[in-house]
């Protein structure tokens, strides 16, 4: 259908067939075809080469059009896109992971929402199926292995962080916690960095009781001295309830004359300088604002002279995550190619 505009047309007849349910084997055949996981472009092009191939045979043999012969096309579509879906099924060892996109993306547009019930309708089983997977799998993956055991087709990594933060939101501190806790047991930590996962229990727990929430913080520091992903989110608690001499001690105990700003530390000086503004002390403020504005000027000029700093994700497991629109995996790769999204660009 290299004619745009006879594309166009076709689609729109496409989609008027299916609104009004006539002929009934449009709408079928369309239904079938989302539940098999294309997205309702593609759907609706796929019905629509077969109408339009419908309508060349009827116009050069000059028969009369035959509802029947369309139905009988449609099926064979359908069997063809069955079979393919299949052996891309099996090849792939997909059956285990059938319903946990849905679940997944039900659960991102109950969030959108606030409706936090049935957030957890969604993602509770989720995380319940994702456990499964893990715990029959050879040795213990970390977040990563999972990723491309899966071609990336459900953004593990991305949802585990944003269901950790939405329970928080949720205030559903217990089942926060835990998934947390969980997440930590499941997974290897060869690759990946945990330290989001214990913020969170930490900062959690300043919610419920600030003893448990020290001695959470003060236990990790000793396995982790210096961790600047542990020293900023006990700072964020210490300050939460105003108890500023202790967050200050602790900062200035991370600090000394020659520590510099780097992709790993950035966001303790920026939490130093928001601190000394705070208290009024502009002069120590705009000394950590200085060795940042240093530390940016130089990223932008070079930044391959921090690409060993890259392997370190602790930082950026506080940065804010901006989402795109979602591109779901078999639909179209808005590229161009033609391919599917997790066959193009969606794979990485």
């Amino acid at each position: 259908m290299a004619n745009l505009r006879l594309k166009k047309e076709i689609i729109g007849a496409v989609d008027n067939q299916i609104k009004t349910n006539n002929p009934k084997c449009t709408k079928r055949t369309y239904e079938i075809l989302l539940d098999m996981g294309f997205d309702k472009t593609t759907a609706k092009e796929k019905i629509a080469a077969v109408l339009l191939d419908e309508i060349y045979e009827t116009l050069k043999n000059e028969k009369v059009y035959d509802e029947a012969i369309y139905e009988e096309k449609l099926n064979e579509l359908v069997d063809t896109c069955s079979r393919e879906y299949k052996e891309e099924y099996d090849e792939n060892d997909e059956g285990q992971w059938t319903g946990l996109e849905e679940l997944i993306w039900d659960g991102y547009e109950a969030t959108e929402k606030l409706q936090y019930d049935k957030m957890l309708e969604n993602w509770i089983p989720a995380w319940e199926q994702v456990k499964t997977i893990v715990a029959g799998a050879e040795g213990k993956p970390s977040i990563r292995n999972l990723e491309e055991a899966t071609d990336y087709a459900y953004e593990i990594y991305n949802w585990l962080q944003d269901m950790e933060m939405e329970l928080g939101n949720a205030k559903e501190y217990d089942k926060r916690i835990n998934f947390c806790r969980e997440v930590l047991e499941l997974f290897s930590w060869e690759f990946d960095r945990p330290d989001n996962y214990k913020a969170a229990i930490g900062e959690t727990m300043n919610r419920r009781g600030h003893e448990e929430c020290d001695t959470w913080y003060e236990n990790w520091l000793k396995e982790e001295p210096g961790n600047p992903a542990c020293i900023n989110s006990y700072i964020w608690c210490l300050i939460d309830r105003n108890e500023i001499d202790r967050a200050k001690e602790l900062m200035e105990g991370y600090f000394n004359d020659n520590t510099e700003c780097n992709i790993e530390n950035e966001i303790m000086f920026i939490r130093a300088a928001s601190m000394y503004k705070a208290l009024g002390n502009e002069e120590s403020a705009r000394i950590y604002e200085k060795k940042l504005k240093t530390f940016h000027e130089n990223f932008l000029v070079n930044p391959l002279q921090y690409k060993d700093e890259y392997d370190d994700l602790s930082f950026f497991d506080y940065q804010p995550v901006i989402k795109d629109k979602k591109i779901y995996p078999n639909e179209s790769c808005p590229c161009g190619s033609g391919k599917k999204y997790k066959k193009c660009c969606g794979k990485t």
